[in-house]
């Protein structure tokens, strides 16, 4: 029954094939925009801390399509789950309420259903992002850098898919919903830190973005992006440099002096999905959503 459900949630996301259309070409505008208008601005602050040295400027623009990536991982599944507020509306979900199908399966249906898609359209935007950063004259990251930047795609797909599935689930309208999707793509350039640098915020405010989970997910996405470029431009260099810059360009997640391990960042992540999935659950249990 979950597959059909999943099944029934894909053809009808396809089924737009404008939307789909305009998702790809947003996608290439997007990498356009960042590097023609934020490449430039971030290289040169970047030189100005390193100096002028190899593979700099490849380095930067990681940083930069590791940002797409992960922005991607939030507005997509926004996207995706507008189906569940599409069928409320349409009052579809009294059908689905009288099937046999519990109302954890049910909700993991829509869950699977954003975490297919949205994995799929941040693949190719990492690819899309791969194919530029080969124009500048450098080759494909690492197989294993690669096999971790999709693992991240997954768990962060995951993970944003059950938290925005939540709020779906509590707001009355599709309006509403679409109006949160529209915030939370215009904020989520400056919660990641990628429309400047989180060194450049003030501290507080900092350590409050660190606070959530869209920090954790943008800090692995650069980390793994990263690692190949980043191991040519501070080979050799004092480990107060590098550090500096991991901390001024949001590869770490600090509040106040302390530093958050990966581990940490990824078990976050896991926390988050399971907390929002619970809440999910336990409001459709209580209550009857229609």
């Amino acid at each position: 029954m979950i597959l059909k459900l999943i099944e029934r949630n894909l053809k009808r996301y396809l089924k737009d094939t404008m939307g789909v259309f305009f998702s790809f070409l947003s996608v290439i505008m997007v990498i356009i925009m960042y590097a023609v208008f934020l490449g430039d601005n971030t290289l040169n602050s970047v030189k100005t801390s390193v100096g002028d040295i190899p593979y700099v400027d490849g380095m930067v623009m990681a940083w930069l399509m590791a940002g797409i990536v992960f922005i991607s991982t939030v507005t997509v599944p926004i996207s995706v789950l507008g189906l569940f507020s599409e069928d409320r509306n349409a009052k579809t979900l009294n059908d689905f309420y009288t099937s046999p199908i519990s109302r954890s399966s049910f909700i993991l249906s829509y869950l699977l259903s954003s975490l297919i898609i949205t994995t799929i359209m941040s693949s190719l935007n990492f690819i899309l992002g791969q194919l530029y950063i080969l124009t500048l004259g450098y080759s494909f990251i690492p197989i294993m850098d690669i096999l971790t930047v999709f693992s991240i795609i997954i768990l962060c797909s995951l993970t944003y898919s059950s938290l925005f599935f939540f709020l779906a689930l509590i707001m009355k309208s599709a309006k509403a919903f679409g109006s949160l999707g529209s915030i939370v793509g215009t904020l989520i350039g400056f919660f990641g830190g990628i429309y400047v640098p989180i060194g450049v915020i003030s501290s507080t405010i900092a350590n409050l973005i660190h606070l959530l989970p869209f920090s954790y997910g943008v800090t692995l996405m650069r980390l793994a992006y990263m690692k190949w470029f980043m191991g040519q431009v501070f080979d050799g260099a004092p480990e107060g440099v590098r550090s500096g810059f991991e901390s001024f360009f949001g590869l770490t997640v600090e509040i106040n002096d302390w530093s958050m391990p990966i581990l940490m960042m990824v078990l976050g992540l896991v926390f988050y999905t399971f907390i929002f999935y619970g809440l999910s659950v336990f409001v459709m249990n209580t209550k009857k959503v229609v």
